[in-house]
C-alpha cells in the first residue's frame, strides 16, 4: 500500500465527522472504494491491525466446537456440576458449593447446597436428588468429586 493510500485511510478513519470513523473493515473499504477502486480488503485489514485503537476495541469472536447432546425424553440425560460459592460461605451457613443437576430435555434444574466437595458429600446430596427422579445417563466434568471409585460404585448401584 502506497503512502497516499495510507493517508487516505487515516483521513477517513480518524476524522470524527466521517460516517466510517473508527468503523470496521467492511464500512471503511466501501467508503474508500467510492474514490479509490484499487483498495483491497486485505490491505484495509492489515492497516487496521497496525492501529491500537482498532485492535483494542474490536469485538472478540470465539468459535469452538461443543459436544451436542440430544435428549429425546425427560430424564434421559442429566448434566451435573458444582458451583463454587466459597466467597459467600460466611453468609450461607458455611455452605461453599452447590451441586446442580439439569435435565437436558426439560431444562429442569435440581440444586443441593454442600459444605464440602468430597465424594461422600456428593453421594449424599445426589441421593437426595435421586429420591424423586433418576436419569438414564449422567454427564459431568473431570473434577475429582465425580471421578472417583465411590461415586462410580454409587452410580452403578443406582443403574446410571
Amino acid at each position: 500500500m502506497d503512502k497516499s493510500a495510507e493517508e487516505k485511510l487515516e483521513e477517513i478513519y480518524y476524522r470524527p465527522d466521517s460516517p466510517t470513523a473508527f468503523a470496521g473493515v467492511s464500512p471503511l473499504l466501501n467508503q474508500l472504494r467510492k474514490t479509490h477502486a484499487s483498495f483491497q480488503k486485505k490491505d484495509v485489514k492489515f492497516w487496521l491491525e497496525k492501529h491500537a485503537i482498532y485492535s483494542l476495541h474490536k469485538q472478540r469472536r470465539k468459535h469452538f466446537e461443543r459436544n451436542r447432546v440430544i435428549a429425546l425424553r425427560k430424564n434421559e440425560y442429566w448434566e451435573c456440576d458444582l458451583v463454587d460459592m466459597r466467597q459467600y460461605q460466611s453468609w450461607n451457613s458455611q455452605y461453599s458449593f452447590l451441586l446442580t443437576c439439569i435435565d437436558v430435555f426439560s431444562k429442569f434444574a435440581r440444586v443441593i447446597p454442600l459444605k464440602l466437595k468430597s465424594a461422600k458429600s456428593i453421594i449424599k446430596a445426589f441421593s437426595i436428588i435421586l429420591e424423586k427422579e433418576q436419569p438414564e445417563k449422567l454427564r459431568y466434568d473431570k473434577g475429582k468429586e465425580f471421578h472417583n471409585k465411590y461415586f462410580r460404585i454409587f452410580l452403578k448401584s443406582k443403574g446410571i
